[in-house]
């Protein structure tokens, strides 16, 4: 029967995970796996495999780095905009916060070498732009920021396309980054209080 010390730090650890699940936006990365599987199958025919999976994670470990340190770089704007979330509640430091970070883009880069040795340019792309938005572009302008982040997205469906892409596939992605594209503004028309101090 265990001690009763080891509940205290069990259920510590529990909500630890349970809240650095919550910085990763958990759902909205295994939600961009499951759209890269789904494009493969769609335009590719791929059926489901354990390379195609293992692929797919890339995506879910890429889109859950972008998430961490976009909410590092805003930290200060998310007191305002978002209170509830794990940062500026402090249930997860900015030093366990940049640990995840720095776990998960080391992962997503040995991801892409071992998953992606064929066709690396697509991931390590949306690697580097994720870094790229939350440390300059986000400054720059809000226009710029939004076309970035659905651009960046689209390179999920694109990296499951064949080259050149098929009429459907390329309707697909315009479809794609309209649709982010109007979530961005969105969000931005929401966030705009804090988000007038970086910008």
């Amino acid at each position: 029967m265990p001690s009763s010390q080891e509940h205290p730090y069990s259920a510590r650890s529990l909500h630890f995970w349970l809240e650095a699940l919550r910085l990763c936006r958990g759902l909205n990365c295994i939600a961009l796996g499951i759209l890269y599987v789904a494009g493969a199958h769609f335009f590719e025919h791929l059926p489901l495999s354990s390379r195609l999976s293992c692929k797919a994670i890339t995506w879910v470990i890429i889109s859950a780095f972008a998430y961490v340190y976009n909410d590092l770089t805003d930290y200060t704007i998310d007191q305002l905009n978002r209170p509830s979330r794990p940062l500026p509640r402090g249930t997860i430091t900015l030093r366990q916060a940049y640990w995840v970070a720095s776990l998960l883009g080391l992962i997503a880069l040995l991801s892409i070498v071992i998953f992606w040795r064929a066709d690396p340019i697509l991931p390590t792309t949306a690697l580097i732009a994720s870094y790229a938005y939350s440390k300059h572009v986000r400054n720059i302008s809000a226009i710029l920021a939004n076309l970035w982040t659905a651009s960046t997205t689209c390179l999920v469906l694109l990296s499951c396309q064949r080259i050149p892409p098929t009429t459907i596939s390329l309707a697909t992605d315009l479809f794609l980054v309209t649709v982010l594209l109007a979530r961005e503004i969105q969000k931005d028309r929401m966030d705009r209080a804090g988000d007038i101090v970086r910008r």
